[in-house]
């Protein structure tokens, strides 16, 4: 706001998601001083976004916002950097996914956020992409990713919880997840983690990134600006609206 403008634009996929995530970010603007000078609603499975980009130009905002996800965001970054849209206006984005990076770095642009990358300067990292390597020795992607930490993460504490709770029972292990802390060093990121009980949100660092323009080999996609505390990162309407099936009422599996 102070350095780059305060007359935003949000571009949005139309529905629940996109919604909520737009609302958020206006809030955000709003409350610091900033203008919304429109909110752009995308359908869901959008592919060309000729005409939204259109109405980008003409209006000039400082700063577009977007709340675009899947494939929607995919095509999105390689027309905003078909027509050099890339530069200016300065663009914030949800996260990113690796796996959609991976395939399309140079349409990657702006600054947006992730929950972890292997080039962390932490302590099991390094160590973690060597043994992801070797057990995915011909898959296409050459490091881990945001989705495969998470992915790994969850089977990970999944099977701890299993252990704790000393059985398969489902109302035993999420109450055991419920329960769940898990330091940083064993996360592998800068803040210890921990499961929101009322949520079932699981509260972790949060990376603020954008492309790395010195990168030191070909994997080095991107530059780590910054780092948020989960607690400083949490939803803090989310308990208000989350009403969670009471233990009593749910279905008991234990295989």
């Amino acid at each position: 706001m102070d350095s780059i403008g305060k007359n935003w634009m949000l571009l949005t996929n139309d529905y629940v998601w996109g919604h909520t995530t737009s609302a958020a970010t206006r809030t955000q603007v709003e409350s610091a001083g900033g203008k919304i000078l429109d909110n752009l609603l995308v359908p869901q499975n959008t592919r060309d976004f000729t005409a939204y980009l259109l109405k980008i130009q003409q209006a000039k905002p400082d700063v577009v916002a977007t709340a675009v996800g899947g494939d929607d965001i995919k095509a999105l970054r390689e027309q905003v950097a078909q027509l050099k849209l890339d530069g200016k206006p300065a663009w914030i984005n949800n996260q990113q996914d690796w796996p959609d990076v991976w395939g399309a770095p140079d349409s990657l642009f702006g600054v947006f956020g992730t929950t972890w990358y292997h080039k962390l300067p932490l302590p099991g990292v390094a160590e973690f992409v060597k043994k992801w390597q070797a057990a995915n020795k011909d898959g296409p992607i050459p490091v881990p990713g945001n989705v495969s930490y998470n992915g790994y993460m969850s089977t990970r504490e999944l099977l701890r919880a299993i252990e704790r709770a000393g059985s398969t029972n489902n109302v035993k292990i999420i109450k055991e997840l419920e329960n769940l802390k898990v330091s940083a060093t064993d996360r592998m990121q800068h803040f210890d983690a921990y499961m929101d009980p009322m949520t079932h949100q699981m509260q972790q660092t949060v990376y603020l990134a954008r492309r790395n323009a010195k990168p030191v080999d070909n994997t080095d996609l991107f530059e780590i600006i910054s780092w948020t505390e989960p607690k400083s990162a949490a939803d803090d309407a989310a308990p208000g609206k989350c009403k969670l099936t009471p233990y009593e009422q749910v279905p008991t599996v234990d295989s």
